[in-house]
Formats: structure tokens, sequence, C-alpha cells
């Protein structure tokens, strides 16, 4: 097995874990994580304490920033927004229009790997795949 495809299948069991193991579904929409299985596997990634941060200051209602973003904008302009202080406007264009979401959607995880390195997330894919997974469901309300 090439050294490309072993970081492939690495990264498509990583975003299989946010998605299938971490994520907590409330009907189809990601409404949180399992941080505590995201730091077991992951260890402490500054993207996740963020998102943990966000999702709790949300829950109790201090942060009205992704209903003003999802009642004022697109799909897609929320998404970066809402993602750019995270990991920069560029990337998570590139992600976006690259396909990552639809990949993610469909279970994809080998596809979705692939685009991940493609636009150079290789080291992050556990932040970026609950960022974007958390906020596709805060931008579509």
């Amino acid at each position: 097995m090439s050294e490309e495809n072993k970081k492939v299948d690495k990264i498509a069991k990583d975003i299989e874990f946010v998605m299938e193991e971490a994520a907590i579904y409330l009907e189809n929409d990601v409404v949180g994580f399992d941080f505590d299985k995201l730091e077991d596997r992951f260890g402490e990634v500054e993207e996740l304490e963020k998102l943990r941060k966000e999702i709790e200051s949300s829950e109790l209602g201090n942060d009205p920033k992704s209903i003003e973003l999802a009642a004022t904008q697109s799909w897609k302009s929320c998404m970066i927004d809402a993602l750019k202080d995270h990991f920069g406007v560029a990337l998570i264009e590139a992600a976006l229009t690259g396909g990552l979401w639809g990949y993610l959607k469909k279970k994809a995880w080998k596809e979705a790997a692939k685009l991940l390195l493609k636009i150079g997330i290789g080291g992050n894919v556990a932040g970026l795949v609950a960022v974007l997974t958390y906020y596709s469901g805060k931008c579509a309300l």
C-alpha cells in the first residue's frame, strides 16, 4: 500500500469516527459531539475546544451569531463566515466548493479524505470535520 493510500485510509477512518461515533444527532442534524470521545482519539485539538465552547455558549442562549448568520445569508456564505475564524477563508472555500460536505452526507469517507489531502488538510481532520458538520446545521436554520 502506498504512503498516499495509507494517509487516505487513516483520514477516512478519522472522518468516519467523527461522524459515526462522536457526533450527536437530532433527527438528521448534528447538534453536538461527545468531546470526551474526540479527545480520547485525537488529543487536545484547538478547534475542537473552540467548538465545545461555542456549543456550550449556544446551549445557554448566549450565542445569537449562528441564528443571525442563517437569517441574513445563503448557506455557503453563512458557513464561510462561521468557519473562517477556525481555519481561514481560503481553506473553508476550498472544502465547500470541492464537495467535502457532499461526501460527508453520503458517508463517502475515502473521497472526503482524498479531498482533504488535496487541499492540504492532513493533521487537523477531526477539527475541520466537527466544525463543518456542526455549523452546516446551524446555517441551515
